[in-house]
């Protein structure tokens, strides 16, 4: 028997940025006494638990308790759970297993370092998939060139569009791996390459931490998407249009076509993520 069989797949993951009371609510929605913690290449660098917040740290004792108990031992101001990051206290390179890892030696591991919880993670994650995929030669002198190596890497999509978003409601199916949205927002950065251009159209929650080099000299231009510009009154009209002289075919991005009064319906399809696209006809 496998780890595989037998591990949990809809996992909620936190970002270095979350704060304390965001993880914490995330926690007791999703009843988990744990969570991996991803950068922004969706590698996994921490685990934030229960017990991180009372765990014992070498002289100084317990973060949690100092938060708790002012330097001159009288009560502390109360802790700002809205603004201290999970970055500050998890519990840093977590111990990891492959899904191909046996049973037994998952239980071993877990005996031999006191564990209540072991992250699987898979040798292949996306942004280094998608650098893969695109790692050729191109034709851009400057901007990471020919070299897909090098600090910042010629490596990448020269398009990305990010249409993830938060989580409104815990959907029924294919829960993603970052409830609030940040996560593929780092991922979708970090995949586009030097040079290149990512539109984010969704609607997160949190704040967004990128690597500082790629940020500031890393090439890469942001379109900050307003519906995709698009100005419902002016361009609903046009796109009727492209549809009825058939230069539009919406037909096929749709998973779900229903009259107007079943639209309420299909708008809770959508967040239960039991449809995709969903399109209302008069």
């Amino acid at each position: 028997m496998r780890v595989e069989d037998f591990m949990t797949r809809r996992v909620v993951t936190i970002t270095p940025d979350t704060t304390l009371l965001a993880a914490a609510k995330l926690m007791l929605e999703h009843r988990v006494g744990g969570l991996p913690v991803l950068d922004a290449s969706a590698r996994i660098i921490g685990i934030f638990s229960e017990s991180d917040l009372l765990r014992e740290e070498g002289e100084d004792g317990s973060p949690w308790l100092q938060m708790m108990v002012g330097p001159d031992g009288e009560p502390a101001a109360l802790p700002r759970l809205d603004t201290r990051k999970v970055g500050d206290i998890m519990t840093r390179q977590p111990i990891t297993i492959a899904p191909d890892t046996s049973i037994a030696q998952a239980c071993r591991l877990m005996h031999e370092h006191r564990l209540r919880r072991l992250p699987v993670v898979e040798g292949d994650k996306l942004v280094e998939k998608v650098h893969e995929l695109s790692n050729g030669p191109n034709n851009r002198l400057w901007a990471g060139g020919r070299d897909s190596g090098g600090l910042l890497g010629g490596a990448g999509a020269d398009f990305v569009v990010e249409a993830v978003g938060a989580d409104r409601a815990k959907p029924k199916l294919e829960a993603g791996p970052d409830p609030t949205g940040i996560l593929p927002i780092q991922q979708a950065y970090m995949m586009c390459a030097p040079g290149g251009h990512i539109v984010t159209t969704s609607l997160p929650t949190g704040n967004v931490t990128l690597p500082a080099v790629v940020f500031t000299i890393g090439g890469r231009t942001h379109h900050a998407g307003q519906y995709g510009g698009a100005n419902p009154m002016r361009d609903i009209p046009r796109f009727v249009e492209l549809l009825d002289k058939k230069q539009f075919d919406a037909k096929s991005l749709a998973t779900t076509i229903v009259p107007i009064e079943g639209m309420l319906d299909a708008y809770q399809q959508v967040i239960d993520r039991t449809t995709v696209t969903a399109l209302m006809t008069a």
